[in-house]
């Protein structure tokens, strides 16, 4: 068949070059059809028409239209043409079929059976075929089949206008390109573009995906494709969809765009703009972006993580939130495979189960195990744990938790930390934080405040009990001083010393171990007697309205009441003493401060102290002073209180 067309269209070139049969000197219309060639012809008048038949190798031409065909005949302009028909234009446009009939006049011609319509790299396969060549529109009304390299296209009906180089197919269109096969019933196809837009419900299946829109388009050549119009697409589990989605071929993109949503069952993303990358696995979820995995869900204006490695990369303000809580900052990255991540500026975390805080600039992290470490940049990072209504905070260089072999954490507070509390405050270098028994431990010249009361030792313990604090043991070289006028103080000094507290109100409190105290005794006035010093080896000490109401001695105690004005540094302090309310932290913005003083660092000498101390000494009430309400005793009074 091919090498047919060929000779045929060789020996046109050939005859178009010689002339006409028996016609060389005749002057032709320019729409006149020409009869270059026939093995056989013959003339008849039927029904008073003139009725040329033409038999064998038979080539006519009318301008640059060239028609070969086994038999015609033709009756005035038109021609009835049989076998092997085949029509040449522009060396750009052949149609080949088993019969034709074609009008001159008008130029439209009409192809019948086994017809193939040849343009560039496109074939169209039908069994009817009207065409103009005038206008080069082509209109099929019965099944037809167009090809374009591995592209297959099927219609029941369609028009092909090949100077404009669209086509329209409707009815019961189906695209079959590789792996691709598309659905619909219409489709505008732009062959100077290469690309298909869909103009209604459109199906799309393209492996385990199918996509549905109803408008959009597809470009052929590039594999790129626009959805809009409710589209959407499944693959598997999962489910897009976006008021327009884009697929680029070439990077292996998809991009939601506008109300984006892609959910499966163990994730749902949202956003206005998803960009997912089949090939990296790479998505990016952009404005008012959602995404909610097994385990944590994240929100920002910019999201971008891989689905196959689970790295993770937040460039604008975002939140990931935990089963236990969240994490809000400006930037977090994290890398699933050495389990690595970091979160920076503005860091916030939030344990919502036991109302836990962190407010940092920089926070280093581990997924699987829960461990973070907060440091600093431009301030201290902060701990806050809610207590009964009440916050404490812990302000430090640094900050870190993990997770002990039960499954249960702890937090590490390093480097000049601070505590606050509404009615509690406290220094020292390092602070540990167990949530197996919820007991915070201050070592290395710990200093605790409870309102006017001082608390020292080498390790403070503060153990709370349903939100509240329930016990506070000073341990080893115990120290409790609480100040009870501007010069005067009561003191206990012990190896330990535990307080008890109900509803944060001091109840009990156990000295042991060689137990000192020192209480400034007042009479019905309120008066300052003097200091009395008690010595025992332990003593329970008892409050009510968190005042003293009865001391308890486990031992035989040995007591010396001294006169105020015969009592000095000796008798108004115990060995030990070290009063220091210029370290008492007082608040918060202070506190995160980083030019803020090392703890630790001794006082110059001349200190608030020993200004107070040597105030004492040498106090000699008058008539007239009577702020401390101090006065002498004599003897028996001394003898009587003593008992």
């Amino acid at each position: 068949m091919k090498a047919k067309k060929a000779i045929l269209f060789l020996s046109l070139l050939i005859l178009s070059a010689i002339g006409t049969i028996g016609a060389q000197d005749t002057i032709v219309e320019p729409d006149q059809l020409i009869v270059k060639n026939t093995d056989n012809f013959r003339q008849e008048i039927i029904q008073d028409q003139e009725v040329q038949f033409f038999r064998g190798n038979v080539r006519l031409v009318q301008d640059s239209a060239f028609m070969f065909c086994d038999s015609a005949q033709i009756i005035e302009n038109e021609v009835i043409a049989m076998g092997d028909v085949i029509i040449i234009q522009n060396d750009s446009i052949t149609v080949f079929s088993d019969s034709l009939y074609y009008n001159g006049n008008s130029k439209e011609a009409e192809f019948y059976y086994n017809v193939v319509l040849q343009n560039a790299d496109k074939e169209l396969f039908t069994e009817y075929l009207h065409y103009n060549l005038e206008t080069k529109q082509a209109e099929f009304i019965d099944t037809a089949i167009l090809k374009k390299g591995t592209l297959t296209l099927s219609s029941l009906q369609g028009n092909y206008n090949m100077e404009s180089k669209l086509a329209y197919f409707y009815n019961e269109v189906v695209i079959i390109d590789g792996d691709m096969q598309l659905s619909a019933d219409s489709i505008l196809y732009d062959f100077d573009q290469d690309r298909m837009y869909f103009l209604c419900p459109t199906y799309i299946v393209q492996g385990n995906r199918k996509i549905y829109c109803e408008d959009g388009y597809y470009d052929i050549g590039t594999g790129d494709a626009y959805f809009t119009q409710n589209a959407i697409i499944r693959e598997d589990d999962s489910v897009a969809k976006a008021i327009s989605i884009y697929y680029s071929e070439s990077d292996s993109t998809v991009t939601l765009a506008g109300e984006a949503s892609a959910i499966d069952s163990l994730t749902v993303a949202r956003g206005d703009k998803i960009i997912i990358n089949d090939a990296t696995g790479d998505v990016q979820i952009l404005g008012s972006g959602y995404y909610k995995g097994k385990d944590q869900t994240i929100e920002g204006e910019d999201l971008r993580f891989n689905k196959d490695t689970e790295d993770l990369y937040l460039p604008g303000r975002s939140r990931i939130t935990l089963n236990e809580g969240w994490i809000d900052s400006d930037t977090t990255e994290y890398f699933k495979g050495p389990d690595k991540g970091t979160s920076v500026g503005g860091v916030i975390w939030e344990d919502t189960i036991e109302q836990r805080y962190l407010y940092t600039d920089i926070l280093y992290f581990k997924d699987s195990t829960g461990y973070f470490e907060a440091v600093s940049q431009n301030e201290r990072p902060m701990f806050v744990q809610v207590l009964d209504g009440d916050s404490l905070y812990v302000v430090s260089d640094r900050l870190r938790r993990g997770e002990l072999s039960d499954s249960t954490g702890y937090i590490e507070a390093v480097g000049n930390v601070q505590i606050l509390k509404s009615d509690f405050h406290g220094v020292c270098d390092s602070l540990y934080y167990s949530e197996v028994d919820s007991t915070f431990s201050l070592f290395r010249n710990p200093i605790c405040w409870a309102d006017t009361t001082q608390i020292l030792g080498d390790t403070i313990k503060i153990i709370l009990k349903d939100s509240s604090i329930h016990r506070l043991d000073a341990l080893m070289n115990a120290f409790i001083i609480t100040k009870v006028s501007p010069s005067f103080y009561n003191q206990i000094s012990a190896k330990n010393i535990i307080s008890y507290l109900e509803e944060e109100k001091l109840k009990r409190m156990e000295a042991s171990g060689n137990a000192t105290s020192l209480y400034m005794t007042q009479d019905e006035e309120d008066a300052f007697v003097g200091p009395n010093k008690t010595l025992c080896t332990e003593i329970i000490f008892y409050f009510k309205n968190d005042s003293l109401s009865h001391v308890k001695f486990l031992t035989q105690p040995d007591s010396e009441l001294t006169p105020i004005d015969q009592a000095g540094k000796a008798e108004l302090f115990l060995n030990g003493f070290n009063w220091q309310p210029e370290r008492k932290p007082i608040s918060v913005n202070l506190m995160r401060k980083l030019s803020i003083s090392v703890i630790g660092t001794k006082s110059e000498p001349k200190d608030v102290f020993e200004t107070e101390v040597e105030n004492i000494i040498n106090f000699k009430p008058t008539e007239t002073d009577s702020s401390e309400h101090v006065k002498p005793i004599d003897k028996q009074e001394i003898q009587k209180r003593k008992n």
